[in-house]
């Protein structure tokens, strides 16, 4: 078993303590801005930066729809998995239907936006900022060995 450095953090499950609260994936509600400037609350920041791959200047009502979808599931994995637009590797009743809505929504056309891959650093530090700012109890644990440890999040999905 590979253990991390004693001057590194990792963290990838949001089960994981204490450092847990540093994934996308943990439950804790932001309320942010989106691209197209409305303010929404969404149940994680994993499910904010999923969302916003389909919210682009040029969205379709199709896109929208579909980014809101993703903002509405109840946790950061279900938004990812509608995200991802792949066939999830879950086994779960729950991805088995995901899946068949990734699948209508491919039919009508719905796709990534076009700037993704140049707006995507901004997006995730807007949610990651949001995330501590909104919350004083994870802005604790954030900053509380900040001058001790370095955080690896390289295990993190984007």
């Amino acid at each position: 078993m590979h253990h991390p450095p004693s001057d590194e953090i990792w963290f990838y499950s949001d089960k994981e303590r204490p450092y847990g609260v540093f994934s996308n994936f943990y439950p804790i509600e932001i309320t942010i801005s989106n691209s197209l400037g409305e303010t929404k609350e969404y149940p994680n920041s994993e499910a904010y930066f999923q969302a916003e791959k389909f919210m682009g200047s040029d969205a379709t009502e199709d896109q929208l729809e579909y980014a809101e979808l993703i903002r509405s599931q109840n946790t950061g994995n279900k938004a990812a998995v509608l995200a991802r637009q792949k066939r999830p590797y879950q086994t779960y009743q729950w991805a088995q239907d995901l899946w068949k809505t990734i699948q209508d929504y491919q039919a009508r056309g719905v796709t990534i936006r076009s700037d993704w891959e140049e707006v995507k650093d901004n997006v995730m530090r807007r949610a990651v900022y949001q995330k501590f700012a909104q919350s004083e109890p994870l802005r604790k644990i954030l900053l509380r060995d900040r001058k001790s440890t370095r955080l690896n999040s390289s295990h993190i999905p984007l």
